[in-house]
């Protein structure tokens, strides 16, 4: 028990204490956001109203009343070109999960092989790869926006989920390429020497060996990929407006200043919201252990 005071003693230093300080500050803000939106979820309509919308205000009647309407009334009209009607809140929800592991799944895996083989494969081009990895990421691109949907239009996979998974197989976007860069890169070559005398293929190699021993990093990285195709209501709004995400519902909904009567109040929107922050929260509690993991993992011992 002494032991384990001394370390602690030996760990807590002024820096380490008001960064600690300044952490527990920062979740407490973050979890009382969480807890504010949650019970104004709660509140009635009338209720909210009554009480004069204040933002301190508590709920005379807790109930999931909000809940229940948030699913039958937000909803997205279709284009009569997509087959008209409405897409409801439970459709978007699955339309999210699609988009979201669909998305998450091709850019994790694109970005991932095009690192490993830049790294372990030595080839003049791939300085080329590289570079042009670091040009789109330093160098603003403008007015692309345009072009990509005119390509999407010709090549007829706009609104298609086939068309929206090929737009997220690059490696050029965000810090993972740089990640799994630097992930393979410490990854001893023992065991890809060892695989080649054993008569192994390159790609048996990838697949089976070097693959799985960064595998906490692909699921951190898939993870937040997932969380950022979740939230993203922007892409679908573009190229997805045949199957609406509930992102891109709740951003319609949102929007709805007229027309809505009660059911465009706030006391749903906010119902809404914590309906669609539920399932990061269920992600991050299954996979905590990886998401926490060593990114870094793997390499010979002895």
């Amino acid at each position: 028990m002494a032991k384990k005071k001394f370390k602690l003693m030996k760990f807590m230093n002024p820096y380490t204490i008001v960064v600690f300080i300044f952490l527990v500050m920062y979740s407490l803000v973050l979890f009382s956001l969480l807890g504010w939106g949650f019970i104004k979820s709660l509140h009635q309509f009338d209720d909210f109203i009554l009480g004069g919308s204040k933002a301190s205000s508590w709920p005379n009647v807790w109930t999931l009343d909000n809940y229940m309407k948030a699913f039958e009334y937000i909803k997205v009209p279709l284009a009569r070109k997509y087959g008209g009607g409405s897409v409801y809140f439970e459709e978007m929800l699955f339309n999210s999960l699609l988009y979201a592991a669909g998305c998450a799944t091709v850019g994790t895996l694109t970005t991932c092989i095009v690192a490993y083989l830049t790294v372990k494969h030595r080839f003049a081009f791939n300085k080329v790869v590289v570079g042009i990895f670091y040009f789109v990421w330093l160098v603003p691109l403008v007015g692309s926006s345009a072009a990509n949907i005119k390509l999407m239009t010709n090549l007829n996979l706009i609104h298609t989920w086939l068309g929206v998974f090929l737009m997220k197989a690059n490696y050029v976007t965000g810090m993972s390429f740089l990640i799994f860069r630097s992930v393979f890169s410490s990854l001893d070559d023992g065991y890809r020497e060892a695989a080649l005398i054993d008569g192994a293929s390159h790609f048996k190699i990838m697949v089976q060996i070097c693959l799985p021993l960064v595998k906490t990093t692909i699921i951190t990285m898939w993870m937040m990929d997932f969380i950022a195709a979740w939230n993203d209501y922007s892409t679908p709004m573009v190229y997805l407006q045949a199957n609406p995400t509930a992102a891109y519902g709740l951003y319609v909904y949102n929007q709805n200043k007229s027309g809505g009567g009660q059911f465009a109040h706030v006391t749903f929107k906010v119902a809404g919201f914590m309906v669609l922050l539920t399932p990061i929260i269920v992600l991050f509690a299954i996979f905590k252990d990886k998401f926490m993991g060593n990114l870094l993992e793997g390499g010979l011992k002895g």
